[in-house]
């Protein structure tokens, strides 16, 4: 082919001339919207970097990932479902008084223990007055304790089934993306002895909370007591959103709190995930500070889901952050 062009440009005809600049115009417009195409891929599938992960920790508090799995349409249907069995339940007291028996004989047993003994299942603090959300919290454990001890309460309930359904999906999307930043940041701190049971296995909790319209902060600043958590998910717009972070520091103001700033944008079947140290690194002494985060007050319902990877055997409380004298804002306060 090359032959043919070679001969058409030097026989001398301006058609042929034109001909081959043009020819050549294309190749090379082509060859550079390779070149970009290539980049764009290596880029967007380049391993993470560990400096980079605990570098962004340390100066915002997060570390953004790409969740390729499922995006707004996915978690708009989990918020349904939360919504749905929140309905069920108050239309079928007997029915929500087995699953809150299931639920506290679950709490207390070994398999719990594991995670740090946390509520599990469904749990409405609105209705106890401790404050204005509801939501559930799941793990492999509780799953399986369900299908094979208490099937008969799903088939009871199309609404409990669902969401279980769909909190483990969540969870093995979690799991994943935990190994691929515990791999990377294994690199300069290995996480595995904290992270992983003796058996290799993660313990990820998974919740999903509808907090209600209120006056004061939704969730005054705090500090999660896992390893890590995938801050995974929430039903506001990127650019208004009520979740505020802050790099550690000891004592802390309002004003060192912000929203975050995301490169991946919510669509249909992708999403932003914002991964954050919790309390237990820095409990075990792992040079790895917590990230203190908070909701501002709620004008409408928010919904959230949240993705913990918690330190087997650990249980820890707010004393811990007593003993280490860190101050957080109290915006419930005027």
């Amino acid at each position: 082919m090359f032959r043919i062009i070679d001969l058409l440009h030097n026989s001398g005809s301006v058609n042929c001339r034109d001909y081959f600049d043009r020819l050549s115009i294309f190749f090379r417009g082509v060859i550079d919207k390779c070149l970009i195409s290539f980049l764009a891929i290596v880029l967007n599938f380049a391993p993470m970097n560990a400096s980079t992960i605990l570098d962004d920790f340390q100066s915002q508090g997060y570390h953004e990932m790409l969740n390729e799995y499922c995006g707004q349409e996915y978690f708009a249907k989990v918020y349904s479902q939360l919504d749905s069995l929140n309905y069920f339940i108050d239309k079928h007291p007997e029915w929500a008084k087995v699953l809150y028996e299931i639920d506290q004989e679950y709490a207390k047993s070994h398999e719990n223990s594991l995670y740090g003994y946390p509520p599990i299942g469904y749990v409405d603090n609105t209705k106890s007055g401790k404050n204005k959300k509801t939501y559930f919290h799941f793990t492999d454990d509780y799953f399986n304790l369900i299908i094979n001890n208490h099937h008969e309460i799903t088939s009871n309930s199309k609404e409990f089934g669902a969401l279980l359904k769909s909190l483990r999906d969540i969870t093995k999307i979690g799991e994943q993306k935990f190994e691929e930043a515990i791999k990377s940041i294994g690199s300069t701190i290995d996480l595995s002895k904290v992270l992983y049971t003796e058996d290799g296995k993660l313990l990820i909790l998974t919740k999903v909370v509808r907090y209600e319209s209120s006056e004061v902060a939704a969730s005054n600043p705090h500090f999660d007591f896992s390893g890590l958590s995938f801050l995974f998910d929430n039903n506001e717009n990127d650019e208004c959103e009520s979740l505020l972070i802050a790099p550690y520091k000891e004592d802390l103001a309002t004003e060192d709190f912000s929203m975050p700033t995301r490169k991946h944008k919510k669509d249909a079947s992708t999403s932003s995930l914002l991964l954050i140290p919790g309390l237990a690194l820095q409990h075990l002494n792992l040079p790895i500070h917590p990230t203190p985060h908070g909701v501002l007050k709620q004008n409408k319902k928010r919904y959230a889901i949240i993705v913990f990877a918690m330190t087997p055997n650990t249980k820890l409380s707010y004393d811990e952050i007593k003993l280490r004298k860190i101050t957080l804002p109290d915006l419930t306060k005027p």
